[in-house]
């Protein structure tokens, strides 16, 4: 399954904000550029998706985000989702705290990647202050707009 397709099945199940999206994505990040030799391929990124966006989900929302939920949405058995959400945890050195500097950074970058591409959300401010204005459609068509 492509990650585009895995990405569109997920996004209407998991109800969070594109915000979190964005910071799982900051995750994944973290993780590449501490472990750049690490092996993500078509068989590896979706659990690497998954596992960033429920530590994401589980850090921003009040919501209770549980494992079995994402390990579904995964395709994953529940006790492997454990797994990948421990040793991703460590593999980040346990940083889940992102600066509001770092999600701005990763949002103007975003955002000038996608001017020439969408006219969904050509400015930062859509990351944060300005998302009440668009869709929860909207929002997933920035993000699959923007990876894919």
């Amino acid at each position: 399954m492509s990650i585009r397709v895995f990405l569109k099945r997920i996004w209407p199940r998991v109800n969070c904000s594109l915000s979190c999206y964005i910071v799982a994505y900051i995750y994944l990040r973290r993780f590449t550029k501490r472990y750049p030799l690490a092996l993500i391929d078509s068989y590896s990124i979706h659990n690497f998706i998954i596992t960033s966006l429920l530590l994401a989900a589980k850090f921003m929302h009040n919501k209770k985000y549980k494992n079995p939920d994402f390990a579904i949405l995964g395709l994953l058995p529940k006790a492997e989702m454990h797994m990948l959400e421990t040793k991703f945890l460590a593999a980040i050195d346990y940083r889940l705290h992102v600066s509001t500097e770092e999600y701005m950074n990763i949002c103007i970058w975003m955002s000038m990647s996608m001017s020439k591409t969408s006219e969904i959300c050509p400015s930062p401010s859509c990351c944060y202050e300005g998302l009440h204005q668009h869709s929860h459609e909207d929002h997933g068509q920035f993000f699959f707009s923007f990876f894919f």
